[in-house]
């Protein structure tokens, strides 16, 4: 049973990725080569480096979106090769079926894996309206504003194979460092990241004083914000928040002027990358964490309080250098930065920002309650909020609401996942709670342990009113933190295989994420098709039929294919349809036409000649558009009996009237 959900997992994640690949292939060609070349490169670099292997990834992680955006001049998913690369990683442990989390974790992570790994192929289906051969090569919409379906699929794609990937991640740390010194941990994880980090904020600096362009979208250079090699401000802003409480833990106990001081300059990038980015979120976080995690490490203790304070003067003087440039380089993500602080502005004006962020969220709170309320077990799908948002703000408030997440990420796994798809993620927040943040460290890491832990508890809080966890630098950051804390406090990998965990608990961890499966796919046929959504809110959708004809008697008519979908408006209470096949064999195997309005299946008739044949289906009156759909049992192509037709021909359907 954990084979099982492990080997599914995996698979799951790279179907996504490979799917993932070919899909962006008119956006970025080179993607399949990129991803194929990351996958072998992670399995041969985690097959004869080990644990070392980790090292490479982590230092590119948060300058990939950056490099990726300059090689090819599109952001179409950046992050997608360096996931391969981590998933071929993940492949390369000679143990690779079974979890190597702590025994606690083991449950709640894999029913959180098994959940988006078997659901999201129907989602990605559902978005395709169950028939890939005919929508995928067509440009349909995706919602009421226009977006194209493919970029839904991409999106159905991309976050649960980020999801998963985190967890395997997660797994892989414990596996090669789970019960190896700290030491190997630091050297082979964090040191890297730390240099990432540097790097990223060396990327912002050159934004911010000399060309806001360098490695930045149009959308971040117009705002004159800086985002380093994440192309995105907010996400530099949350990690450089991170950043620094993080160094402390790493740093402590800090004995030496040399530590201090050189603690002093990561602080002062962290600093820096905060304001760079502009966040006040970020700096709202920042300063949070930055004061608890002092406040545990001034456990020191009276005698090294002097030496504190003395760094914490050339702490300060560096800072106000620090704002004396920004106020220099006029002009500058950093000096837009510094004039946007609280500080700086008329205190007077705290409220309104207050009363303005709580603005901006509401829609987007209460757009996730309408989602929730129309299906709450399975949500609407993993990756697809971004995209359905838009739908529901013309529903409920008339605005199309722009493509962004919930604001906040427990409502926003609450929306796509459902109470029921989100069992798993709250269980290991229970069970995180219970084993890391409820536990005491040793004394020789007390210190970093809590700081740690003051992190990671302000991370869940800031997740409130933001779904940071969304970027995927922000998500394995988060758990390398996780994991961290863990090891801190004594949590250890599982070395024997099966030990613990039940059969029994196993077999519900399965037929949950069955249970939730099926539940999203029954949703997606009966509520949440693309049509369904298209006729609730008003937007074009129609695919599977032919251009317009006129038959032998001069009426229009169009040709279907095996399956054909429109949206149309409700005129009456009944519509009539006629329809014929040509088929040569129709005499000797009848044509079975069967007609769906919504999810509704109005009439199945089997046709045995060519004749036009007419009949009168009702339609619902409560609703302005429905959604219809004709399928029929089999095709024929002309061009098979020497005809100068080379289409897949259904039924011929004459234009429809509400008489």
């Amino acid at each position: 049973m954990e084979t099982a959900s492990k080997v599914v997992g995996l698979v799951s994640v790279l179907t996504a990725v490979t799917a993932l690949s070919l899909l962006a292939r008119p956006v970025v060609p080179a993607m399949p080569f990129l991803v194929g070349v990351a996958l072998a490169g992670g399995f041969l670099l985690g097959r004869f480096l080990r644990e070392r292997s980790l090292a490479p990834w982590l230092g590119l992680l948060y300058m990939v979106p950056g490099l990726f955006y300059t090689a090819f001049h599109a952001a179409y998913f950046p992050l997608l090769p360096w996931l391969a690369g981590v998933l071929g990683l993940c492949l390369a442990g000679p143990d690779v079926r079974r979890w190597h989390v702590p025994t606690a974790w083991k449950a709640p992570i894999a029913l959180w894996a098994l959940t988006v790994a078997l659901s999201w192929p129907v989602v990605v289906l559902r978005e395709l309206d169950f028939a890939p051969g005919l929508t995928l090569p067509l440009r349909l919409a995706g919602n009421g504003v226009g977006t194209p379906h493919t970029v839904t699929v991409g999106m159905a794609l991309f976050f649960p194979a980020l999801t998963v990937t985190g967890l395997l991640w997660t797994d892989a740390l414990f596996y090669h460092f789970g019960r190896r010194p700290m030491a190997d941990f630091r050297r082979w994880v964090l040191m890297p990241l730390g240099v990432s980090f540097l790097l990223t904020v060396l990327i912002a600096a050159v934004q911010s004083f000399w060309d806001v362009r360098f490695m930045n979208r149009p959308r971040w250079v117009g705002l004159r914000a800086a985002s380093g090699g994440l192309l995105d401000p907010n996400p530099l802003g949350l990690l450089s928040a991170l950043a620094g409480p993080a160094l402390l833990a790493a740093a402590l106990p800090v004995r030496s002027w040399t530590g201090r001081l050189g603690l002093l300059a990561g602080l002062g990038a962290s600093g820096f990358g905060i304001l760079a980015s502009g966040s006040r979120t970020a700096l709202l976080l920042g300063l949070t964490a930055l004061a608890g995690s002092v406040g545990v490490a001034g456990a020191a203790g009276r005698r090294a309080g002097w030496r504190w304070g003395l760094a914490g003067l050339v702490g300060v003087i560096g800072a106000a250098s620090l704002l004396g440039a920004a106020y220099l380089f006029r002009g500058t993500p950093l000096y837009r930065a510094i004039v946007r602080l609280p500080a700086v502005q008329d205190l007077g004006n705290l409220s309104e920002a207050f009363r303005t962020q709580l603005a901006d969220r509401l829609p987007f709170y209460r757009v996730t309650g309408a989602m929730l309320r129309d299906v709450p077990l399975t949500g609407i799908g993993s990756g697809t909020y971004y995209v359905l948002v838009s739908d529901y703000g013309l529903r409920l408030l008339g605005d199309p609401l722009h493509f962004d997440n919930a604001q906040n990420w427990y409502l926003h796994q609450l929306a796509e996942l459902g109470l029921l798809g989100s069992l798993g993620w709250v269980l290991w927040m229970a069970v995180f709670v219970r084993t890391v943040l409820g536990q005491a460290a040793p004394a020789e890491v007390r210190r970093s342990a809590g700081v740690l832990k003051v992190v990671l508890v302000l991370f869940g809080i800031s997740s409130l009113v933001g779904a940071h966890a969304q970027d995927g630098a922000v998500l394995m950051t988060f758990w390398v933190l996780a994991f961290w804390a863990a090891r801190l406090v004594g949590l250890e990998a599982e070395t024997t295989p099966g030990s613990a965990t039940s059969r029994r608990v196993w077999v519900g961890v399965i037929a949950l994420a069955l249970l939730y499966t099926g539940a999203q796919a029954y949703v997606g046929l009966h509520h949440l098709r693309p049509p369904f959504r298209a006729a609730a809110v008003g937007w074009g959708y129609t695919y599977g039929f032919y251009g317009p004809e006129r038959d032998p008697l001069g009426g229009p008519f169009r040709w279907t294919r095996r399956r054909a979908v429109t949206v149309l408006p409700v005129h009456g209470p009944r519509l009539r349809l006629r329809m014929f096949v040509h088929h040569p064999d129709v005499e000797h195997r009848p044509v079975s036409v069967v007609v769906w309005i919504d999810d509704r299946r109005v009439l199945e008739a089997m046709l045995r000649d060519r004749q036009v044949h007419t009949w009168d289906v009702p339609l619902p009156t409560d609703r302005p558009r429905v959604a219809l759909t004709i399928g029929v049992s089999r095709t024929w192509r002309p061009a098979d009996y020497g005809l100068p037709d080379r289409r897949v021909l259904g039924v011929g359907v004459a234009e429809w009237t509400f008489p």
